[in-house]
């Protein structure tokens, strides 16, 4: 599976100009932890940032500054670290671990924003195929003890010819 393919295409995002009180607005109402700071260039989403919550509380709220005085792109984390759609699972988490990240916006080949991908989307997933992996395991050994048992219909091996 692709970072594609597992990011989420929905992407919450602002633009550098607009506040900090306004990204914070959409961390709201949308429910997420961060925005994608965008440039637009011909149409295409390309991003040139990240706010997270965790920045606004650092470094505004706590420095008792005003939201609605500061542009995005004065608290953004500059250098946003992305992962091209294609790469694979493995990638993204190497990427992730190698640069210190939680969450990685997904672009296409001209670097366009394709989605977001978070660690968070990486553990639920990790964890279900898990899940899907013991369940496997109890079947199998419950239909070991049927076999045993002799309640389990084995099938008929035919005979030589």
């Amino acid at each position: 599976m692709n970072a594609g393919a597992l990011c989420t295409r929905t992407v919450v995002f602002a633009l550098p100009t607009n506040s900090v009180y306004h990204a914070a607005e959409l961390m709201r109402r949308f429910d997420v932890g961060n925005v994608v700071v965008i440039s637009e260039d011909n149409g295409a989403r390309r991003p040139i940032g990240l706010v997270t919550d965790r920045d606004i509380t650092i470094k505004v709220v706590a420095q008792g500054l005003d939201s609605r005085q500061l542009d995005v792109e004065e608290i953004m984390i500059g250098e946003v670290v992305t992962v091209d759609e294609e790469a694979s699972l493995e990638e993204v988490v190497d990427a992730m671990k190698s640069n210190g990240v939680r969450r990685m916006p997904v672009v296409n080949s001209q670097g366009g924003l394709v989605g977001i991908l978070a660690l968070d989307d990486i553990v639920d997933l990790l964890a279900e195929e898990m899940s899907n992996l013991a369940g496997l395991i109890r079947r199998q050994q419950e239909r070991q003890k049927d076999i045993l048992a002799g309640t389990h219909p084995e099938e008929e091996i035919p005979p030589p010819r």
